[in-house]
């Protein structure tokens, strides 16, 4: 499935990524990492090897999103659906917030390349994941100090459900939640 869309006379195409997409994937994360690094803005990104990309893109509950401007990979998004309460309690054990009997999605690794983003991409890729997928709720984190991703959580009706220490690099970011139907 692909979505072909127009902002700004520009056109950007979004398409779920496949195992032969992964070196693209790859160095565009390398790419956005380096970018951030020189900037002083490296602690907004989650380190993701190459492990964690085969994995999720092997996984036939996860979704690789991507968005394509000149046949150039510009950005990417993933979607997990988590499948049990264990597992939603496992990576996010003191969210208060009971999903039984709810299928829920969470939205992560965003990426976006810096003269692309503001653009409302992140929003798009969100579109596609729902229109592929209809999760009851998803979620998303976005470190605390990460403004211009909060802000673009925001504008898809994001909720900060509270403040958290992630499990993965023992920081402090902001839980998000939508409930979609």
């Amino acid at each position: 499935m692909k979505k072909e869309i127009k902002i700004k006379d520009q056109d950007f195409c979004i398409t779920s990524l496949k195992e032969s997409d992964l070196n693209r994937i790859l160095n565009l994360t390398k790419n956005i990492e380096n970018e951030m690094r020189k900037k002083g803005k490296s602690h907004f990104l989650l380190h993701r090897d190459k492990q964690y990309f085969v994995d999720i893109l092997q996984n036939p509950n996860d979704i690789v999103c991507g968005v394509f401007h000149k046949d150039v990979l510009i950005g990417k998004a993933c979607y997990h659906r988590l499948q049990t309460k264990e597992e939603i309690e496992r990576r996010y054990p003191k969210s208060d917030y009971d999903f039984s009997g709810f299928s829920v999605g969470v939205f992560s690794s965003v990426c976006i390349v810096e003269e692309f983003r503001g653009l409302g991409l992140l929003g798009y890729m969100d579109d596609f994941i729902q229109s592929c997928e209809n999760f009851d709720y998803s979620i998303a984190t976005a470190k605390v100090d990460n403004i211009p991703s909060l802000h673009a959580f925001a504008k898809k009706k994001y909720k900060v459900l509270k403040q958290v220490i992630s499990p993965v690099d023992n920081e402090e970011i902001c839980l998000l939640i939508r409930k979609n139907n």
